[in-house]
């Protein structure tokens, strides 16, 4: 392990160390036993991950009969990879997430979201060089470019000198992909008591974004969630499988099937109106053989919710990468809240 691996390593280990301090640790002077929020449902948020539609993990439970939710998310996250003659990437993507879903009885709910992005150089680069010098960690190149810029360069063999790039066409304001959603309360089906919801996604073609980024096909995703229970601690788990139509991206090979599972831990306070989470989320690579685009992601989430009143609950999550530095977001912010309709 080289040393400014090992330097890295245990800035980041002291990061994570310190939000989980701040955000599991502390909350035990108020303890209470309460019913659960949930883990914080959110999409990867890796810069390569988001180049294609990403299974979510649902909550282990489904919505009663006749009732409705709509929420509003908003991700922030600042992207960056740079590999000397290969790629470099750097942006950051303001990402707006409706969501609707409806319980339709006998354990089976259904919904639907659309996001729209907001995509430029972006205000993080700065703040990010600042904190990475201040613990004498190297840059990755950050410094070699101008800060709060966009681009988007791959070495492929093609285009001028093999590089194929983009630009300020993708910058700005973007519809994302319609999904579609399906989940069955498998407890329910069957009259067992141990929680297991199946979700079937479907991801539609509706996004505006240019063909650089794939072929718009429509991609499917199969998952299952489960949680288990000690005092005031709530465990979560998940698995889903991913099928893509689309088969490469500027002519890189990209996988057709691809994996995703979440391990979350959640500690509700104050009678179920509160809840501290800190949850895992680790994803195979997007491509067969690609440098970095070939590697599994690992992004932690450290997060907090609350019920501001019967119907209405807010959520924030911070977002760190963790065990893979070059192929995850630096950093990421997560805010949604909920209306029960």
């Amino acid at each position: 392990m080289s040393a400014e691996f090992s330097k890295i390593l245990a800035v980041r280990l002291a990061v994570i160390s310190i939000l989980t301090f701040a955000f599991f640790i502390l909350p035990f002077s108020a303890f209470a036993v309460g019913q659960p929020l949930g883990f914080i449902e959110a999409r990867s948020q890796s810069p390569l991950q988001q180049l294609r539609f990403g299974p979510i993990h649902h909550l282990p439970w489904v919505l009663p009969d006749k009732s409705h939710t709509f929420s509003i998310s908003h991700n922030w996250k600042n992207m960056w990879l740079d590999k000397s003659g290969a790629y470099h990437i750097d942006a950051e993507i303001q990402e707006l997430i409706a969501q609707y879903r409806i319980g339709l009885g006998g354990g089976i709910e259904i919904g639907a979201e659309l996001p729209v992005r907001y995509v430029s150089g972006g205000i993080l680069d700065g703040l990010i060089e600042d904190f990475h010098k201040s613990f004498g960690i190297d840059n990755a190149g950050r410094d070699k470019y101008p800060r709060n810029s966009f681009a988007f360069a791959i070495n492929n063999g093609a285009g001028v000198d093999g590089w194929s790039a983009t630009g300020a066409e993708q910058e700005g304001w973007n519809l994302g992909n319609a999904i579609l959603e399906v989940s069955a309360d498998l407890g329910s089906i069957t009259g067992d008591q141990f929680p297991a919801i199946l979700t079937f996604e479907m991801k539609l073609p509706t996004g505006t974004r240019t063909e650089f980024f794939g072929s718009q096909k429509i991609d499917y995703s199969l998952s299952l969630s489960t949680a288990a229970r000690t005092g005031s601690l709530h465990w979560y788990f998940g698995s889903a499988v991913t099928h893509y139509g689309d088969y490469e991206m500027i002519d890189i090979e990209l996988r057709r099937w691809h994996f995703s599972n979440l391990i979350g831990m959640e500690y509700t306070t104050h009678g179920g109106t509160q809840a501290w989470i800190v949850q895992l989320l680790a994803e195979t690579g997007v491509a067969r053989d690609f440098y970095q685009f070939s590697d599994a992601t690992y992004e932690m989430m450290f997060g907090h919710k609350r019920r501001l009143s019967d119907k209405v609950t807010l959520e924030v999550g911070i977002l760190e990468n963790v065990l893979a530095f070059d192929n995850s977001p630096d950093i990421g912010l997560h805010t949604a809240v909920t209306f029960q309709l």
